[in-house]
């Protein structure tokens, strides 16, 4: 029983856990954890909750997976007909809330609010009539960095 075990009377589940050294760990304490039965180490990034663990140099490239969600939503939705106000709940409600769930823990890259906002509004635009091409409906919430 580790002492963590030991101190807060929970097991930790070896199953669902993974270790992650980074460069600055010598190769004796990496070795000596590594060594544990059960103990699982990983050499690259993975998703935990939906987010990623680790964020390399290009935030671009890292939060892709974002924008992705994003058109996965709208051809979902682009095939059924809906009305203005359907197509108008589910670009404020859903897919703002895919881009806030993100904000709440790391600053998204410039380019990827632009690209998500212009999607977001040629989905909006298309299912509500061409003369409302002023229309902004992409309030986005947190800091926006240069990427």
């Amino acid at each position: 029983m580790s002492p963590y075990e030991k101190a807060s009377g929970r097991l930790v589940n070896l199953q669902k856990s993974r270790i992650f050294f980074n460069r600055n760990v010598s190769v004796l304490e990496h070795n000596s954890v590594a060594n544990i039965p059960g103990v699982q180490v990983v050499l690259g990034t993975g998703m935990y909750l939906r987010f990623p663990s680790m964020i390399g140099r290009s935030k671009k490239a890292t939060f892709n997976f974002i924008k992705d969600g994003v058109l996965k939503k709208i051809n979902l939705w682009s095939s059924e007909c809906l009305t203005k106000v359907e197509s108008e709940i589910l670009t404020n409600s859903v897919l703002q809330f895919i881009t806030t769930y993100f904000m709440s823990l790391f600053t998204l890259p410039s380019s990827l609010y632009d690209v998500i906002e212009q999607t977001m509004n040629s989905f909006w635009r298309s299912h509500s009539g061409a003369q409302n091409k002023g229309i902004y409906t992409l309030a986005l919430l947190g800091q926006v960095v240069d990427a």
